[in-house]
């Protein structure tokens, strides 16, 4: 009996999780059936029990959200640093799938570049018109 909690100490049941990452538990369900982050077993009763380094992904999902990614982007990316894992434990490469991985990255990575210059236009737009208003004001003195 012993050695089944131990080794369960290396898993955190997804109430545990969701307190260590600040989500819900219906968070973490929600993001199961779309298949970003799954559980590593279930015990004999059913509880679903996840490994501790799934609350680095869970970090890095909460900020793909923030940063405007849609579940499914997220999920793809995911997917890409499961490979990447496996590629770091097993020493083996399909250079096509990582040629292909790449690309995918680079396309996000663009895109949020495009995002950001848009962002920065708006900027400015904004911080004139506020100039504008406060000429106005100013000059109504």
């Amino acid at each position: 009996m012993k050695d089944k909690q131990k080794n369960n100490k290396k898993y955190l049941q997804i109430g545990e999780l969701a307190k260590k990452t600040k989500v819900t538990t219906r968070t973490i369900k929600h993001y199961e059936d779309k298949g970003i982050i799954l559980p590593n077993k279930k015990t004999y009763g059913g509880f679903r029990l996840f490994e501790k380094n799934n609350v680095k992904s869970l970090e890095r999902i909460k900020n793909l959200q923030k940063a405007g990614f849609s579940l499914k982007e997220i999920k793809e990316i995911e997917e890409i640093i499961k490979v990447i894992d496996n590629i770091r434990s097993n020493n083996e490469i399909d250079l096509k799938k990582i040629e292909d991985m790449e690309r995918l990255i680079q396309n996000r990575l663009d895109n949020i570049n495009e995002k950001l210059e848009q962002i920065m236009n708006a900027k400015k737009i904004l911080k004139n018109t506020i100039k504008i208003l406060r000429e106005f004001k100013n000059n109504m003195s």
